[in-house]
């Protein structure tokens, strides 16, 4: 199994890649003393990606992933980081 960290990197330099839901949840739950949070959804086709800012993500249960949706993951994960860290 990969880390988050891998799995994370491996979006950055290729959004376009064959993404599935249990990589963003890999991602998530390293990212979990942040609290990032992947909800399952109760109905529907879509995941909620909860980021402590108060953003939520909507990202389709159907693989693979569209990159518009890594790439969205991406930034808003690296805005996190960014900010724990200053």
């Amino acid at each position: 199994m990969a880390s988050g960290t891998k799995v994370l990197d491996r979006m950055r330099r290729n959004p376009r890649g064959d993404y599935k839901i249990e990589d963003f949840e890999i991602v998530c739950r390293s990212l979990s003393e942040r609290r990032v949070r992947l909800l399952k959804p109760r109905r529907g086709s879509h995941f909620k990606i909860g980021f402590p800012d108060g953003t939520i993500l909507m990202v389709p249960a159907r693989n693979p992933i569209k990159p518009v949706y890594v790439k969205r993951f991406v930034d808003i994960v690296d805005d996190i980081i960014d900010i724990d860290e200053t």
